[in-house]
């Protein structure tokens, strides 16, 4: 692979340019945003229950 002589900031294309391309759009409504990561209530605690008693671990 070469490397590029040039400045990182030449050698990316710009922030408007990237977005132009993929024909990004601004976000007009923020429930656009929101994902349904859990099917159930009982998975997220679960994860939860889960991640506390990791951490908990980690910090004894």
């Amino acid at each position: 692979m070469a490397v590029s002589e040039q400045p990182a900031t030449e050698a990316m294309p710009a922030l408007e340019q990237l977005a132009h391309d993929q024909r990004a759009r601004p976000v007009t409504d923020t429930a656009e945003l929101r994902a349904d990561g859990w099917s159930a209530d009982e998975e997220l605690e679960q994860f939860l229950a889960d991640w506390r008693a990791s951490r908990d671990a980690s910090l004894s």
